[in-house]
């Protein structure tokens, strides 16, 4: 890739790399459909990757006043989740999304 000064730029190897985005999940740490749940919404954060995108994987789950899960995400769905997160989007809340951090910025509460 040129860049302006007429040399070559090398693609950076952290632009495609994934990153953190806890979710606050409804339920409890013991809910049955909890696995069910959580792999519904790896689902839905995958289509919202790019192609050739690096895979949603769920990185720590772990029992808060709901569930809080790390997802390790693209960063085209981080964007997206985001976006839709400031928006309260009725998709999160179908998901069961109370709130949504990405990469350390602040909390979102889609539910309020």
């Amino acid at each position: 890739m040129a860049d302006p000064t007429g040399g070559f730029q090398q693609p950076c190897p952290w632009q495609n790399a994934n990153i953190p985005a806890v979710l606050t999940v409804r339920g409890n740490i013991g809910d049955a459909d909890l696995p069910h749940r959580l792999n519904a919404i790896s689902t839905w954060l995958q289509q919202m990757a790019q192609k050739g995108e690096q895979e949603v994987k769920v990185s720590r789950v772990q029992p808060w006043n709901s569930v809080r899960v790390t997802f390790n995400i693209p960063r085209s769905a981080a964007q997206r989740l985001q976006q839709l997160a400031e928006t309260r989007n009725q998709q999160l809340r179908d998901l069961g999304i109370l709130a949504v951090q990405v990469e350390g910025q602040c909390l979102i509460m889609v539910f309020m």
